[in-house]
């Protein structure tokens, strides 16, 4: 399966297949964090988000395509940022998203597609990539961890 696989910027005609793969992600993240249960319309939105993404230089949709029939297997999306411009900082690439169909997982679909997004990323500029993780998710903190990701910063919420 691996070597039937193409990872490829996205096009127009991809639009659905990813927001439909986000859904799927949103849906997978709501299980370690309640706030990203979806509300009305919001595919929607991030279907526009996308579009936006799309004719934008400095951000950027990555899928994993089964070379045999067409069937997109994985995405990520990302773009790129200066956080302050107080502080002296590099530019920051951000990648934001990463999904693999359950069905497809564990055949290094995620890591090509991760690696394709770095490489735009460092292409157009990029000093640091950040991701972030929710910490419960110890399958994604492995996959990054040995991406060579390492924690740099900790966010902590309470609910009220």
């Amino acid at each position: 399966m691996i070597n039937d696989v193409i990872i490829r910027t996205a096009v127009w005609s991809d639009l659905d297949a990813v927001t439909d793969m986000w859904r799927q992600l949103m849906d997978l993240t709501a299980i370690y964090n309640r706030r990203y249960r979806l509300r009305p319309g919001a595919l929607d939105m991030q279907r526009a988000t996308f579009g936006d993404y799309l004719r934008r230089t400095d951000a950027y949709i990555v899928v994993a395509e089964s070379e045999s029939d067409g069937r997109l297997l994985a995405f990520s999306n990302g773009f790129m940022t200066v956080p302050s411009k107080t502080f002296a900082q590099a530019i920051i690439g951000i990648l934001e998203n990463l999904f693999v169909i359950e069905d497809y997982r564990r055949q290094q679909i995620g890591r090509r597609t991760a690696e394709y997004a770095i490489a735009w990323l460092t292409e157009k500029g990029a000093h640091e990539i950040y991701v972030n993780v929710i910490p419960r998710n110890a399958t994604s903190v492995r996959f990054w961890d040995k991406m060579g990701f390492v924690v740099q910063r900790l966010a902590m919420t309470r609910q009220t």
